[in-house]
């Protein structure tokens, strides 16, 4: 006999809640005691009606019966599909951003010497994707499949950008891949020209352009190699696309930069440009140490720039489907690519994740050679919260996405491990739903 993981005092609300099933229950005082003092509590001092009580409400469990629980989502993580393709197209970029993914050393993307992806890496990697795509259950609800031109900045590659833009548009009309494939490209925004405009409107592609707020705020953390900012560029680009009607999302960085102004922020980018979405993107780890509890000031400054973006009719749908879990409860996916998710490095080496290029964590050999057996790639489809102790005691679990594998290698030195930031940002916004402040 032993108390339930899944069930946790809140001391806000003083009831019970269970992290899996989402049900507040009600308890006598003796019972809260036991749960308060989980980790000493002498189950054997209960009194014989307090037990049948608390075994009748499930607040008991087995072992065997958790691991059971357990094993019913690390079954589901495991059988997971590919479905999403990063196309780093250079490791060369015209900015040094004060969080840039690329700038600890497990990564060490952009500290080599700048190299693009060739139209026959391109190649490589377009078919291994259709390769592995093809058997998919495309008709699960929800079911999606993306590829990402990314860099670095990728239209530091042109050339390769509309080789791997119309290679795809190719075995889309042969249908040798799925039509309803969704196609990204992500960029810092300071190269678009006219060129790329007329190139983007005739492709119907869609952008994704990082804008972290107003020029003050913006070119204090966006910066060019020489140290000057990126605002007046990006903001160019910006209202050029929107005059040729071609859509872009806003990438928003929540950083110590902006992360006082974001609502300011917001309700200047749905002041000046039609757009209907936006994207609010918490920081990755790179092993420093910011000064500030940064996960918990994301929370209220993302939830204070969402409840913006509503007055223009304008939302961020990540988080706006991470709101409605707590209006609605439902066990959330995991958040991270890990297991679903291939990077294609210049070279053609591939890996599990753009962010972790120089540690070798997520090298899954070559494009051209890559085995599903490997074990990294095991180990990678392996992650989840539901493998790591710490989360499995923790009252968030099942409205928890588990955070960024990436981060957590850098801030622990294992992908399993706990992404500090995105633990602390989901905690506290638990902690806003309690206190009614999440609708």
């Amino acid at each position: 006999m032993k108390l339930s993981p899944f069930w946790h005092y809140i001391e806000k609300v003083d009831s019970l809640w269970h992290s899996l099933n989402f049900e507040w229950r009600k308890a006598s005082q003796e019972i809260v005691d036991v749960f308060k003092k989980r980790s000493c509590a002498d189950l054997s001092l209960l009194s014989y009606e307090t037990k049948e009580q608390m075994n009748k409400n499930g607040f008991f469990s087995t072992i065997a019966e958790d691991e059971k629980i357990i094993a019913t989502f690390l079954l589901t993580k495991r059988k997971s599909e590919i479905k999403s393709l990063y196309l780093i197209m250079s490791t060369n970029c015209n900015l040094a951003c004060s969080y840039c993914l690329y700038a600890p050393s497990q990564s060490g993307s952009l500290s080599k010497s700048g190299k693009n992806l060739t139209q026959k890496e391109i190649f490589n990697a377009l078919r291994l994707f259709q390769a592995k795509t093809c058997q998919n259950k495309r008709d699960a609800p929800g079911y999606w499949e993306q590829i990402t031109f990314y860099g670095g900045e990728p239209l530091l590659n042109m050339k390769g950008l509309k080789f791997g833009i119309e290679m795809i548009d190719r075995i889309k009309r042969e249908e040798r891949i799925w039509g309803n494939l969704k196609i990204i490209i992500d960029t810092n925004g300071t190269l678009i020209d006219d060129d790329f405009i007329d190139f983007a409107k005739k492709n119907q592609l869609s952008l994704q352009i990082s804008i972290d707020g107003p020029r003050e705020i913006h070119d204090s953390a966006r910066k060019f190699k020489n140290g000057k900012g990126t605002f007046d560029r990006v903001h160019r680009a910006m209202e050029k696309l929107s005059k040729e009607k071609v859509k872009f999302l806003p990438l928003i960085t929540v950083s110590p930069a902006n992360i006082n102004f974001l609502p300011k922020s917001i309700e200047w980018l749905c002041s000046n440009f039609a757009i209907d979405e936006i994207a609010m993107n918490l920081l990755m780890h790179t092993g420093g140490d910011l000064g500030i509890s940064y996960g918990k000031l994301a929370a209220e400054a993302m939830l204070s720039g969402h409840n913006t973006a509503k007055r223009f009719n304008v939302c961020d749908p990540v988080f706006d489907d991470v709101l409605k879990r707590f209006a609605a409860p439902n066990i959330a996916s995991e958040i991270c690519g890990a297991g679903i998710k291939i990077a294609a490095f210049p070279g053609g080496n591939l890996h599990a994740c753009q962010a972790l290029e120089n540690c070798g964590e997520g090298l899954l050999g070559q494009t051209t050679d890559f085995d599903e057996k490997c074990l990294n790639w095991q180990e990678w489809k392996k992650r989840s919260r539901f493998s790591n102790q710490n989360c499995l005691r923790c009252p968030v679990l099942g409205l928890c996405g588990g955070g960024c594998a990436a981060s957590a290698f850098v801030a622990s030195g294992s992908i399993n491990d706990i992404d500090p930031y995105y633990c602390e940002w989901i905690k506290k916004l638990f902690e806003l739903w309690i206190d009614g402040e999440i609708k």
